[in-house]
Parts: structure tokens; C-alpha cells; sequence
């Protein structure tokens, strides 16, 4: 489970996340979607333990997320929206060390496994810099599921859009687990919908409005939430 609790975060002058309250589920799909600079990166960052807040805490499973890294790297992956992995190293490599780093017995039977979740047959050989950007997320990805872990943070993994690598992570997307937990961040709420079952909208900062995947299945319902957040109304 992960707990927000008051939290708060500046950059010099700046107020980048407002004191903000949120309790975060296993078994949940959770949407977070905003308008560029509204603060979704500076979030992510903040759950996985990377930025230390101004005020207010994360915990994840009643552990604070700075303090506790040991914990929070064991259970939580982070994959932001641009991952520099080794160009040079081919993408069967990428996964053999990504399994051995985590110390897991038999990588390269772990790596074959997610070559296998992910369709990655096609790009096995090949070296990561020479990917084009789709299929370079779809990789990060998968090593960052190496170790299984209980919670996924993804920062915009649906870009680019205008990809079939794109139809691979969705058909994974759309088969959760009951007992991990999901967070997905877009500036796009149409990619968000059809995965979550709840989206929160951040204005500024702050989260303005909460959504089912129930009441974001129709163009007017839709574009009803992209004007409301917008204008920057509360829940």
C-alpha cells in the first residue's frame, strides 16, 4: 500500500506539489493525468524515494520511502519516461544483468520469461541504442519488471503513440495482478481510461478531480473532464 500524507514539494520559490493526501491500494490501476508542468514527474519521483519532500511523507507499506530505500528498491520500479540504457549492449544483456544485479537465481531463464511476456523475439540480438523509441520503452519495461516487484511506476508509457510496440504494452497493461499495484502517468487521458480504474487529474499541483473508468467512456464525458480540468475545478 502506499500513503501520501501532507505531502509538499518545492523547487527555489516554487510550489510543485500541494499538500497532498492520497492512500493508493494493491490490486489498483491508478491513472494520473495533467497538463504539461502540472507537477506528474515531480510526483513519480517523490513515491519511488528519489526527491526527499518539503513537508509530508510516502510511505510505502508503512515504511517512509527516503528512509527506507533498501525496502522501497526491493518492492517498487520506476521507469521514467526517458531511460538511458547502455546503447551498446544487446537487449538479451540488458535483461541477463538486470536479473543478475537483482541477485535472481537461473537470469537468464527470468530474461528468456520476459522475452517471452513482451514479444521481444524480434529485437533479442539487437543493440538498444538502434531501437527506435517505442520498442527502447517496451525493453525498459521489461527490466524493470525483472524482479517482480509490487508496485510499477510508469512515467508516459504510451509514447510514442503511433506504434504497434505501443499494442504489446497495452495487451500487458490490461492484465493486472491482485496484489500489485500500478500507477500510470499521461498528459494524454484517452490512453488512460481503458487501464484505470481510477484517474486523478492534477492542476497546478494539486489533484482537482477524481475519475472511474466508468465515467470516462464517452466523447462528451471526456471532453466534459478535459474542461474541467482545464479551469482547474476541485473534486
Amino acid at each position: 500500500m502506499i500513503e501520501i500524507q501532507n505531502l509538499r514539494k518545492d523547487f527555489a520559490h516554487d510550489e510543485i506539489i500541494k499538500e497532498l493526501n492520497l492512500a493508493i491500494h494493491p490490486g489498483e490501476t491508478l491513472g494520473l493525468w495533467g497538463r504539461p508542468k502540472t507537477g506528474l514527474t515531480t510526483l513519480m519521483h517523490l513515491m519511488a524515494g528519489i526527491l526527499t519532500p518539503t513537508t509530508g511523507r510516502v510511505l510505502i507499506d508503512d515504511r517512509h520511502a527516503v528512509v527506507d530505500r533498501p525496502y522501497v528498491t526491493k518492492v517498487l520500479s520506476y521507469v521514467p519516461e526517458k531511460l538511458a540504457l547502455p546503447a551498446g549492449m544487446r537487449v538479451r544483456d540488458i535483461l541477463h544483468f538486470a536479473a543478475s544485479l537483482r541477485g535472481l537465481t537461473n537470469p537468464r531463464s527470468v530474461a528468456q520469461n520476459l522475452n517471452e511476456k513482451f514479444q521481444l523475439q524480434d529485437c533479442w540480438d539487437l543493440r538498444f541504442g538502434y531501437l527506435p523509441p517505442s520498442l527502447q520503452k517496451l525493453v525498459c519495461v521489461a527490466q524493470a519488471l525483472i524482479h517482480e516487484p509490487k508496485i510499477l511506476l510508469l512515467d508516459e508509457p504510451l509514447q510514442p503513440r503511433d506504434s504497434w510496440q505501443k499494442q504489446r504494452l497495452l495487451q500487458w497493461l490490461k492484465d493486472p495482478t491482485p496484489y500489485s499495484i500500478r500507477i500510470i502517468s499521461s498528459h494524454v487521458l484517452e490512453d488512460l481510461a481503458p487501464l484505470c480504474g481510477r484517474i486523478l487529474v492534477l492542476h497546478e499541483g494539486r489533484l482537482v478531480h477524481s475519475y472511474t473508468s466508468e465515467q470516462l467512456q464517452t466523447p462528451q464525458q471526456m471532453q466534459a473532464a478535459l474542461h474541467i480540468a482545464a479551469e482547474g475545478g476541485g473534486i
